[in-house]
């Protein structure tokens, strides 16, 4: 707020003093929002260790039982990590 406050003022104290200064003041909200970065999304470390897991694995050379049981085991790695994070 401190920092939008120094920019209306300067804008204010730039502006010729004889000219309305209405319009500027209507341009110029000292409470208005500034454009900010936007945050980085939280990290879920669940996600990236199911991630990890599963780009560790190579369906095409496991057996349909071998791929099952892999996905059994995501499921419950995928469980695990969540609710480790809760």
């Amino acid at each position: 707020m401190i920092e939008r406050a120094k920019l209306v003022l300067a804008e204010l104290e730039a502006v010729d003093r004889t000219a309305p200064t209405r319009k500027l003041m209507d341009d110029l909200p000292l409470f208005a929002a500034t454009p900010r970065a936007p945050a980085a999304p939280p990290r879920d470390e669940a996600a990236e260790a199911v991630a990890k897991a599963l780009a560790a694995l190579h369906p095409d050379e496991m057996s349909p039982r071998e791929a099952l049981e892999a996905l059994y085991a995501l499921k419950l790695k995928a469980t695990k990590e969540t609710l480790r994070a809760a």
